[in-house]
Order: structure tokens, then C-alpha cells, then sequence
């Protein structure tokens, strides 16, 4: 088994994975009372490029199912035992950790969502989101059942960013998988719903000043600007009093330490990987394993361009910048995601994707 691994996988996925890991490791040591934690779940992570990537599609999918077992009990959890965190309770504690299911989800969401539409288009070839008999049998509205469950309790924590993400990853799997355009008017008519729903919600509005602030976006603009080309060092000094400085505004610390010379490096590294995933799902030849490989990459790139966004002023969400932003859902939830994506890669690739 070793040695298939050793071969079969795709190394130029887990080399990124690597040095995006090793930079988030070093932003973290500049915080050392979040460290600690966060090398825990970058072993959990190292465990689990090892294991999922020799999995079959089947297994995959069973784990995916698990996933959203787990994670709907989280979201129960935070309920009956919300640890609020930021005014918000999107947060599960459990064994001393806090656990986010709306981030935990995301792999699981992706992978079940490109079995359901793979096996929904075998069912009716045609038209098979609009086809009145899947709405009739009750395929159609158990899945939006399911998905409207989650996305309901995510409004409430709140946790409207990834609500938002949800709705767009969802999108944009439609779009891969051929629904026809008229589909696309309803989604962008329920997503102007939701946005317009989310300016009644206090926190939402709260966010939005915060994220907002002149004085919050200028102090991670001046560290950006205190690296220069070629960074700080340790000389740096601003990064420390940028609000989130490990989360929503981790590009700005880098940025100071390292310089815009290597944070345009790394903002190209990433794009590097998501074409290159893009280009996987383009070539891949089993419906399901392109489809879930396309959502992995948009699930990528919305959190890279959402992340670097805010922190430049551009945007009023923040979130993680995969591997790199202090979190142990978002890693393990990455970590996962681009397992998945090298085991179907090796299935195509080495052996039968069935």
C-alpha cells in the first residue's frame, strides 16, 4: 500500500498542500498561544493525506455520508449547547475543541452533491433539474429538503459567509453539469432573496461595519504597505495589531513579514492550483469524480479571492485562507477536500473509477 502511494498519487497537489501548510505554520508562530492546537490538526492532516487518497469512489462516498451525519449533529450541538463565540454560535465543543460543522461539511456537501446530479441525469437526460417526475418521486425535494435544513441553521448561528458560499458552490456545479440557463434565474432570484434576508439580521449588519471600518482595513493596508517588496522580518510590527490577524486578515501578516514580492509568489502559486485542478476536472473521464473536482477548485478559489479581498478593503466577509488562516475546521476540512480530489485523480489515472 505504501508503495502505490508512493506512485499513484499526484505529488504536484500534495507539494502545494505542503508549502501552503509549512506558511501557515510559520504565520501561527507569530501567535504562540494558537500554535499548539494547530500542529495537532496539521499531524490529524498529514494522517489524512496518507489514508483517503488510497480509497475507492465507494469509500469515498460512504465517508462522505458520515461526514454529514457527524456535522448534522454538530449543528444540533450548537444548538442545545451553542459556545458562542464572535456573538456567533457556529461553533460545536467538543473534546476541548471548537469545531465549525458549516466548514467541517464542505467535502462531504461536494461529494454527495456530484453523486446526487450524476445519478439525477441518468434518471432523465433531458431535463433532469426541471423533470416533473424526480420532483414527484421525491428526489429533488429531499435534496433541497436537506440542503434548506442546513443552509436555515447556518442563517441563524449566524454564519451568513458560508451560507453564501454554500448557495454559490452549488451554482456553480449546476453550471459544470449542464442545467439549463433558465435555472440560474431562479438560483440568482433565491440568492437576491437571501442577501436581502441577511440585512434584517443584526449581526450581519454588525459585520458589515466592522469589515467595513476605515480604521480596521487601513491598519491591515498599512501592514501590507510596512512589508514593502521584499518584507519585514522580523522587524515586522503591524501585523499583531490587525483585528483577526490569523483568520480573516492572515494575507496582511504575510504580506508585512514576507513582502509583496512573495505574496504575489504565493496568490500565483494558487491560482497555479486551481487551473491545474480545473484541468483535471476537464480531463477526468468518470462524470461524478470531473463534477466533484470542478467544485473542489471553485470552493478553493472563492475562499483565496474572499480572503485576500478583505483584506485589501475590497470585500465585507471574511474567511479562511486555505491551509495558511489559524483554524482547525478549515484545515481538516481542505485537508479532506484534496484527498478526496487525489484519490479520484489516482482512480482515473491507475484503476477503475467504479
Amino acid at each position: 500500500m505504501l508503495t502505490n502511494w508512493w506512485f499513484q498519487i499526484d505529488w504536484l497537489i500534495l507539494g502545494f498542500v505542503a508549502a501552503f501548510s509549512f506558511m501557515g505554520l510559520l504565520s501561527g508562530f507569530r501567535s504562540m498561544h494558537l500554535i499548539d492546537k494547530m500542529v495537532l490538526f496539521y499531524v490529524i492532516g498529514m494522517a489524512i493525506f496518507f489514508i483517503v487518497p488510497m480509497m475507492s469512489k465507494k469509500s469515498i462516498i460512504t465517508l462522505s455520508w458520515l461526514m454529514l451525519a457527524g456535522c448534522l449533529a454538530l449543528f444540533a450541538l450548537t444548538y442545545l449547547s451553542p459556545h458562542v463565540l464572535n456573538q456567533s454560535k457556529r461553533w460545536a465543543y467538543v473534546f476541548g475543541f471548537s469545531f465549525m460543522p458549516a466548514d467541517l461539511m464542505k467535502p462531504a456537501f461536494i461529494v454527495l452533491t456530484a453523486w446526487f446530479i450524476t445519478k439525477i441525469k441518468r434518471l432523465a437526460p433531458d431535463d433532469w433539474l426541471g423533470d416533473p417526475i424526480l420532483w414527484k418521486n421525491g428526489l429533488w425535494p429531499a435534496y433541497f429538503f436537506l440542503f434548506s435544513v442546513v443552509l436555515t441553521a447556518m442563517f441563524f448561528h449566524p454564519d451568513l459567509g458560508n451560507m453564501f458560499i454554500y448557495i454559490m458552490m452549488f451554482g456553480a456545479m449546476l453550471f459544470w453539469a449542464g442545467a439549463k440557463i433558465k435555472y440560474f434565474f431562479v438560483l440568482g432570484g433565491i440568492f437576491s432573496l437571501a442577501v436581502a434576508a441577511s440585512f434584517i439580521h443584526p449581526h450581519f449588519r454588525l459585520r458589515m461595519l466592522r469589515l467595513t471600518d476605515p480604521h480596521q482595513v487601513n491598519r491591515s493596508l498599512d501592514a501590507i504597505r510596512n512589508g514593502g517588496l521584499w518584507g519585514r522580518g522580523e522587524e515586522s510590527f503591524l501585523f499583531a495589531r490587525v483585528p483577526m490577524a490569523n483568520n480573516d486578515f492572515v494575507f496582511a501578516g504575510i504580506a508585512e513579514m514576507w513582502g509583496v514580492v512573495f505574496s504575489v509568489i504565493m496568490l500565483l502559486s494558487m491560482l497555479a492550483l486551481f487551473v491545474y485542478l480545473f484541468r483535471k476536472a476537464v480531463e477526468n473521464r468518470d462524470d461524478f469524480s470531473s463534477l466533484f473536482i470542478f467544485g473542489a477548485a471553485v470552493l478553493f478559489a472563492l475562499h483565496v479571492v474572499i480572503n485576500v479581498a478583505t483584506a485589501v478593503g475590497l470585500f465585507m466577509k471574511g474567511t479562511t485562507l486555505p491551509f495558511i488562516s489559524y483554524g482547525g475546521s478549515s484545515l481538516l476540512s481542505f485537508s479532506l477536500l484534496f484527498a478526496m480530489v487525489m484519490a479520484l485523480e489516482r482512480l482515473d489515472k491507475w484503476g477503475s473509477i467504479k
